[in-house]
Parts: structure tokens; C-alpha cells; sequence
């Protein structure tokens, strides 16, 4: 394993700086801006990481070495549910993980307060539509955040017309540690 590599960071600072290199090429192909009409501003993203502490993770590796388990990790680490959501997975920092969102049982769905997505962009739009459903269903999830890289602004503005709040192409991870 390289010196670059995420398991050579032990420290999180040192793993933000990590992802955000690695990433770089992954934003910067990005084509659309991160901000867009229905984007929030940071305080009400602090907000968001302030209040809501349940968290599915759409896309969650079990491999250590992969960003949605060390920013989910991250998030455990500091107090926040983790659900993961990733149909080859059985469990994943200690959780069961499910199919699908829909595939949550209800009395957990009920609990979700953001849906985290690490997927393609091209991807997106199904995992959107189940947090509508969830949204329909159980008055919840709040908010549908896609992480750093990932922008889908026809799966961003059917979330929002759904009443979800919708955060694109930021890290949870680089949020909270901006806030916190």
C-alpha cells in the first residue's frame, strides 16, 4: 500500500485531506456547479448536522478503504445512527445492512433523518426515489445529502419538490468537521 493510500492516514484530518485529493479528479469532471437554485446555505447545513443523528448510508463498502465506510465511520464515531444501505454487504461497522431503503423494516425507516448517498451520479435518481417514498410514508427522511463528486440536479429538484432539503456535491465528513 502507497504512502497516499487512506489506511496509511490514522488521523482524520490527515483522511479529509486524503479524499479530497483523490476526489479532485471526480469533482472536477463534474460539469454542473454544486450550487444551484435549490442549494443551502452553510448554516443551514450546520443546522441539518446539528439536529438530525440518523443516517442511512446508500452505498456504504464494507471495505475500510473506500470513502463511504470512513465517513461513515467517522460519523458513528461522533454520535450518529449509521444504516447502512448497499445490497452486497450483510454488515457493516457493526450494523445490519439492507437492499435497498425500502427494504429497511418500518420501525427503522421511521427513525431516518438523512439519506447519504454514495453512488454514481448516474445512480442517484433510485436511491431519490425511495427517500421520496420513505418522505410519503413516514414523514421522513429531511434531507437527501450526496456526497463530494456526486451531482444529479433532476434527482436534487424531485427531492426538493418532495420537501426534502437536498445537499450535492459536499462531504458529510468535511461538513461536520467544518462545524464541530
Amino acid at each position: 500500500m502507497n504512502s497516499n493510500s487512506a489506511a496509511s492516514h490514522n488521523s482524520p484530518i490527515a483522511f479529509v485531506n486524503f479524499y479530497k485529493r483523490e476526489n479532485t479528479q471526480l469533482h472536477n469532471s463534474c460539469s454542473q456547479s454544486s450550487f444551484w437554485v435549490g442549494s443551502l446555505s452553510q448554516k443551514e447545513i450546520e443546522n441539518i448536522l446539528q439536529s438530525y443523528r440518523v443516517i442511512a448510508v446508500v452505498g456504504l463498502s464494507k471495505d475500510q478503504d473506500k470513502p463511504s465506510y470512513r465517513v461513515s465511520e467517522y460519523m458513528q464515531m461522533h454520535g450518529y445512527r449509521i444504516v447502512p444501505v448497499n445490497p452486497t454487504v450483510d454488515d457493516v461497522l457493526g450494523e445490519k445492512s439492507y437492499k435497498s431503503l425500502l427494504d429497511i423494516p418500518l420501525e427503522i425507516q421511521q427513525t431516518i433523518e438523512i439519506v447519504d448517498i454514495f453512488r454514481r451520479p448516474t445512480e442517484v435518481a433510485s436511491a431519490v426515489e425511495q427517500a421520496i417514498k420513505l418522505k410519503l410514508a413516514n414523514g421522513k427522511p429531511y434531507v437527501v445529502w450526496m456526497q463530494a463528486g456526486i451531482v444529479n440536479l433532476e434527482a436534487a429538484e424531485a427531492a426538493r419538490k418532495s420537501g426534502l432539503s437536498v445537499v450535492m456535491d459536499r462531504c458529510i465528513m468535511v461538513e461536520h468537521r467544518h462545524v464541530f
